[in-house]
Order: C-alpha cells, then structure tokens, then sequence
C-alpha cells in the first residue's frame, strides 16, 4: 500500500465518521433552536398585538384627536 492510499484508508477511517457524526449533531441543533425561534416568534407577536390593543384602547380612551381640535378652536377663538 502506497502512502496515498494509507492517508485515504486513514481519512476513510477515522475523519469520515466523525464528520458525518458532527454533520447529524449540527442538524439536530439547528432543528432545536428553529423550534425554539418559532416559540419566541409566537410569544413575542402574542405579546405585542395584546400592547397593541391595550396601547390602541388608552388612545381612544383619552380622545387626543377631540381634544386636540379643541385647544386649537380656543387658541383661534382666543387670538
């Protein structure tokens, strides 16, 4: 057996494995925290449509636009 042929039959051995073994624990990892993301996803959109509503309801519970318009109609009034 000449030297290439050892180094391939060696690379074959012992390097092929454990890269395929690598390869299998990096998809797993990758399957995990695309799992993970999309919870945070859910939560995270969950959480800012319920600010968004609470945010919506405290706008129109303080009626800015109406009052607004009638500190502006007082500041022409008063000019």
């Amino acid at each position: 057996m000449d030297v290439v042929g050892g180094v391939r039959k060696l690379l074959q051995d012992l390097i092929v494995p454990e890269l395929r073994e690598l390869s299998a624990r990096m998809k797993a990892l990758e399957d995990t925290m695309s799992t993970r993301m999309q919870a945070v996803e859910e939560t995270t959109s969950a959480k800012l449509d319920t600010v968004n509503f609470k945010l919506d309801t405290i706008i129109k519970s303080f009626q800015f636009d109406e009052r607004l318009k009638k500190v502006e109609e007082h500041q022409k009034t008063a000019q």
